[in-house]
C-alpha cells in the first residue's frame, strides 16, 4: 500500500510548552528522533508499504514525499488521496503522526487484515487490556461493547476510489463528530440512545457490527466500514498530551 502520515496538526498551548515545537509531529522523544521520524521509521520497514507521503509542515527528506497541508483533517486526507499514485491493491494505509511506537509488525498485520476483509475503510480496536499491558503509563479513550471494552486506533486503510466522490458526505460526518444534534440527526437518535446506555447502563446494549452499521449510514450508506481487532496496541499509542509526551520520553530514554 501506499502510506500517507497525517502531519497537519498544530500544537496546543500546553503541548507547545512541553515540546518547543509548533507541530506536533516534530517534537523530539530520543535523541535526534522525532515522532514523525520515528513513524517513518517503521513504515519503511513495512513490508506493506509501497511509497510514503508526509502531508504537514515538516522538513523535506529522501525518506518521503511532502506534501503541503490543507486547513483542516479533512482537506489534508483529501489533498494527500489525490496527491498519490493508485496502490497495487486498491488501498492507502493513513498513519497518524502521533504514534511513535508503532511497529512494521504491526503495520503489516493490520494492512493483512484490512485486505482480507475487503471493505472500503478498515479501522482498528484494540482491547483496553492489551493497552495497559504495553504502555501502562499512557491514558486511552474507550468504549464498552457487548464484544470487551476497546480503543480505536489511529490507523486506517482507505480505498481512494470511494472516498473522493463522498467527500462531502466524509466532511459533513466529521463536522458532526462534536455535536449531539447533528450526530442524533445522522444515525438516528434510537442508535444514539444505544450507544449513550450502552455506556452508563449496559454494555451489552451496543456491538461492533451495530457500530460499523452506524458509521456506514453517517457515510451515507455508500461506503462499508469494518472494525479489525489487533493485538498491538502500538498502532493506538498516540502522544496527544504533555503527560503523554513525557511518558514517551521515559519509555524510549529506558528502551536506549
Amino acid at each position: 500500500m501506499n502510506v500517507l502520515i497525517l502531519a497537519g496538526a498544530t500544537s496546543k498551548p500546553d503541548f507547545f510548552e512541553a515540546a518547543g515545537v509548533s507541530n506536533p509531529a516534530l517534537a523530539e522523544l530520543a535523541p535526534g528522533k522525532s515522532m514523525l521520524g520515528l513513524i517513518v521509521d517503521a513504515v519503511r520497514s513495512s513490508e506493506s508499504a509501497e511509497g510514503i507521503w508526509v502531508i504537514g509542515k515538516v522538513p523535506t527528506t529522501s525518506g518521503y514525499t511532502t506534501l503541503p497541508p490543507g486547513q483542516t483533517l479533512i482537506d489534508n486526507l483529501l489533498h494527500g488521496l489525490a496527491a498519490m499514485p493508485e496502490s497495487v491493491d486498491g488501498y492507502t494505509l493513513l498513519v497518524s503522526s502521533d504514534i511513535p511506537f508503532v511497529t512494521a509488525a504491526a503495520l503489516d498485520a493490520f494492512a493483512a487484515s484490512a485486505k482480507q476483509c475487503g471493505a472500503d475503510i478498515v479501522y482498528p480496536i484494540i482491547s483496553v487490556d492489551k493497552c495497559k499491558e504495553q504502555f501502562p503509563g499512557m491514558r486511552r479513550t474507550a468504549l464498552k461493547l457487548r464484544e470487551g471494552h476497546f480503543t480505536g486506533g489511529n490507523v486506517f486503510a482507505v480505498r481512494p476510489s470511494v472516498i473522493a466522490p463522498n467527500a462531502e458526505l466524509i466532511r459533513a460526518a466529521h463536522a458532526a463528530r462534536k455535536s449531539v444534534a447533528r450526530l442524533g440527526a445522522m444515525l438516528g437518535w434510537a442508535t444514539l440512545a444505544r450507544v449513550v446506555a450502552s455506556q452508563l447502563i449496559m454494555p451489552s446494549l451496543l456491538d461492533v457490527c451495530r457500530l460499523e452499521m452506524a458509521v456506514q449510514r453517517l457515510l451515507g450508506g455508500g461506503i462499508s466500514v469494518k472494525a479489525v481487532e489487533v493485538n498491538d496496541a502500538s498502532v493506538g499509542a498516540d502522544v496527544d498530551r504533555p503527560g503523554d509526551l513525557a511518558e514517551a520520553r521515559r519509555v524510549f530514554a529506558e528502551r536506549s
